[in-house]
């Protein structure tokens, strides 16, 4: 999850921007210019996961491509 604000990135006052995301960015690059300038694609904005995913890709590499019988590479 993304720290956002509503109605832009303020404290005090209201300032409202065209194209800013308001909502809690979840399963969304944070990079922002990742965001608009790459249609939410990149390669350097890190590796979005869960712990359980993360966890089997782990195993997966421990076993030299393979988990639960299936063989990957």
């Amino acid at each position: 999850f993304a720290a956002t604000e509503l109605n832009g990135n303020t404290r005090n006052h209201t300032i409202s921007f065209p194209n800013v995301r308001t909502h809690v960015l979840q399963g969304e690059v944070h990079d922002e210019k990742s965001f608009y300038s790459m249609n939410g694609l990149s390669g350097h904005a890190g590796l979005f996961s869960n712990l359980y995913d993360m966890s089997i890709l782990t195993q997966i590499m421990l076993n030299d491509g393979t988990y639960e019988d299936v063989k990957f590479w």
